[in-house]
């Protein structure tokens, strides 16, 4: 049956993947657990055909974020697309997980 996660439990998903203060952890009696994060994403970022002005978009976005006391968000990065990588670490991104990962989506409500 679903139930409200234990301290130990939570604490067993932090060492899985970052959750933040506000998440509902979740566990069962089987030993499954799912934490629902409330996050802010910027997906897609996409980089324009000029050679300058993508920082300063990004920077833009990041003012604009702080400004309404949003304190981090998350966003994609090729697995494949090592400049970018390079660049977003050097702007002071961390990253989430070390290994590739596939970003899914499951609708709940169809439309229409």
């Amino acid at each position: 049956m679903l139930r409200l996660a234990t301290d130990e439990e939570r604490e067993q998903v932090k060492q899985i993947s970052p959750i933040s203060d506000d998440a509902m952890v979740f566990a069962d009696d089987l030993g499954n657990i799912a934490a629902i994060n409330k996050v802010v994403e910027i997906e897609p970022i996409v980089k324009g055909s000029g050679k300058k002005g993508f920082a300063e978009f990004v920077a833009s976005l990041e003012l604009l974020l702080a400004q309404t006391s949003i304190p981090e968000y998350y966003f994609s990065v090729a697995a494949d697309n090592e400049q970018f990588l390079i660049a977003a670490e050097k702007w002071g991104a961390d990253k989430v997980f070390e290994a590739p990962v596939y970003r899914c989506v499951r609708r709940l409500v169809k439309d229409g």
